[in-house]
């Protein structure tokens, strides 16, 4: 029975995920006719292949998400190593909070694997300019540095 518990320990540590990159805590928001869009920003981890987005998602403390569909995040903002998504350019948001969170496709144990989902950063969107997040959930996932 003991060896059963330990091949069973191995292999859950083995399956843990890194955390995805974190959102910067200060946002811009720009206003639309019928509401506002909101950029948010994060650092590029070297070889991550691509980012997937959360706007508004159930993510679990453990970086999992229970509710909601992510979306590809594509796009640089002033130069390769700074990451931006732009949210509300096609269905404007409107006033009240607004969270994110993002994740990282990118080498893990010899394969290429989306990392959990990165500390849900929160804004409460009121008006144009830039705003600081309200709070942040931080993901008690590890992150390897030296693979970043």
């Amino acid at each position: 029975m003991k060896s059963l518990i330990g091949l069973v320990l191995i292999s859950t540590s083995n399956a843990v995920l890194y955390r995805g990159p974190e959102i910067s805590d200060i946002a811009t928001v720009k206003p639309l006719l019928d509401g506002f869009k909101i950029r948010v920003n994060w650092d590029h981890s070297p070889r991550t292949e691509k980012y997937e987005i959360c706007y508004n998602c159930d993510i679990t403390k453990t970086g999992e998400l229970k509710q909601g569909t992510p979306i590809p995040a594509e796009q640089t903002c002033g130069g390769e190593s700074n990451r931006c998504h732009v949210v509300g350019e096609k269905t404007p948001i409107k006033k009240g909070k607004a969270s994110f969170s993002v994740r990282a496709y990118r080498p893990h144990a010899g394969q290429m694997q989306w990392t959990s989902w990165g500390a849900v950063q929160q804004f409460d969107v009121q008006k144009p300019g830039k705003v600081h997040s309200d709070f942040k959930i931080k993901m008690p996932a590890k992150q390897d540095k030296t693979e970043l």
